[in-house]
């Protein structure tokens, strides 16, 4: 069967797919995950070039989504099913320590005086550092400053319930700043309120 369109050039039809399908021959032709993985990602690949970046699809896995670059530098994806935040507290640390300066409980303190005015549904504890050393290490040291600060929290009876805690070493930095660079503003923890 064909089809004719714009300057009689024959078509095959799709009703000849149909028959090809039911004739012997491809009978016993079974889809495996391999093509439908590949018709997946060139469907996708397709819809790609005409609606770039929209997700109006769900990107098939194994394929780089080059929209997801945008955000993937922010690794405090604290969108997960959080609350929007109500109230902000910064703490500083020294070069290279964990634990939390002297002069740093008063803004645990301010906290934990602010609880009940702003009684949060949740509490994000994250944890950073400067660009100075390793990132590996410095990932696992943010992670220890996250740890840190909410075991004070823990200590001044806040839920550890309510307590999200994570640790982006020396991503997401407060100042900018090139590698290898000591910088007091970049070691912190951040503490929100959400709400």
């Amino acid at each position: 069967m064909f089809v004719k369109f714009k300057k009689d050039v024959p078509v095959l039809a799709a009703v000849a797919g149909v028959m090809m399908m039911s004739t012997p021959a491809f009978a016993d032709h079974h889809v495996t995950t391999d093509s439908m993985m590949k018709f997946k990602v060139d469907t996708y690949n397709q819809y790609e070039q005409r609606e770039p970046c929209q997700y109006y699809k769900d990107v098939p896995a194994g394929v780089h989504d080059r929209c997801g670059d945008q955000t993937e530098e922010m690794p405090v994806a604290i969108h997960d099913g959080l609350l929007p935040v109500v109230a902000t507290y910064v703490v500083y640390f020294d070069f290279d320590k964990s634990a939390v300066r002297p002069d740093q409980m008063a803004v645990l303190d301010k906290l934990s005086r602010e609880l009940n005015t702003y009684q949060p549904s949740q509490i994000t504890v994250v944890g950073h550092t400067d660009t100075a050393g390793d990132a590996a290490y410095n990932q696992k040291l943010s992670a220890e400053r996250a740890q840190s600060v909410s075991e004070m929290l823990s200590r001044r009876n806040i839920v550890a319930m309510m307590v999200d805690e994570r640790a982006v070493g020396e991503h997401d930095l407060a100042i900018p700043t090139p590698d290898d660079v000591k910088l007091e503003a970049n070691r912190r923890v951040v503490i929100q309120f959400r709400k």
